[in-house]
Order: structure tokens, then sequence, then C-alpha cells
């Protein structure tokens, strides 16, 4: 999910928990984190980020909408968003490792010296 309030909202319809206890959950999160969930928007994180990032979601995806992918892309200036087709949330595939490694080479300096690990 792109925002935690929806995750906990799906994560609350299969767990079928009681008022009492989801909030309980919802003030054990603000006493850890210090803020409510509507705090944590994905697309709000990335409109602060000034690096280039790629990001890939399939259209399909049954766990994540494509939705919050579109709504990082369009917050993240320096973003690319790659949609695919068919594949769910399944995206280790040899088409979708080829783009990554396409993007990681025109992203990537040419002249930048590699570091050791």
């Amino acid at each position: 999910a792109g925002n935690v309030t929806d995750w906990m909202d799906q994560y609350n319809k299969k767990m079928k928990l009681s008022k009492k206890n989801m909030q309980h959950i919802l003030d054990h999160f603000f006493d850890l984190f210090g803020y409510t969930l509507d705090y944590f928007v994905a697309a709000n994180f990335a409109a602060k980020l000034n690096i280039p990032g790629l990001i890939i979601h399939d259209r399909q995806d049954k766990d994540t909408s494509a939705t919050y992918s579109q709504q990082i892309h369009d917050a993240w200036p320096k973003s690319q968003l790659i949609l695919t087709e068919g594949k769910g949330h399944k995206l280790n595939q040899p088409d979708i490792i080829e783009r990554i490694r396409l993007y990681l080479a025109s992203t990537v300096s040419k002249t930048e010296t590699p570091r050791e690990v």
C-alpha cells in the first residue's frame, strides 16, 4: 500500500478486529513512532527526494494497487515509472531485471569510480 492507513484498513478487514482492539493498535503505533497513520504516505516522502529512482509496478498486482506507484512517481521529480502487464506482484523476471540493468547503466555516471565492497 502507498500509505499506512490503507494498509491498516486492509489488515483490519482481514483480521476482523473490534473497534477497541483496532484502537489499541493505533495507539501503540502512535506511541512507537510519534505520528498517526496518516503521516505515513509514500508520495509525501517521495516528494522530498532529489535523487533518481526507478519504480516498477504491474497493473494487475493484486497485493498493492499500481495507483500508489503512480502517486509516488507523480510526486517524485526524478523518478521513472515502468508499468508492466500480467506479472502481478512477482517482478523477479528476466525482462524486468534487464530493464533495471538498463536503467542503472543509464543513470550511473560513466566517470564515477566504482567503490569496492
